[in-house]
């Protein structure tokens, strides 16, 4: 099946992943809202719905 080939493929998001985890470890309570703004004081400059997609506080 063609969706097979792509479990093969690396996370392209890995280092946001990483450091909404880092974000939400610091301080449990964020939601995406939070992250998002962290994310921007920290310099890094995404789309709010790719904070909302990786966000691990569900």
């Amino acid at each position: 099946m063609y969706w097979q080939k792509r479990f093969d493929r690396e996370n392209p998001d890995k280092q946001l992943e990483d450091e909404i985890t880092k974000i939400h470890i610091e301080n449990k309570d964020y939601g995406y809202r939070r992250v998002y703004r962290e994310l921007r004081n920290r310099k890094i400059f995404v789309l709010n719905c790719q904070v909302k997609c990786n966000d691990i506080s569900k």
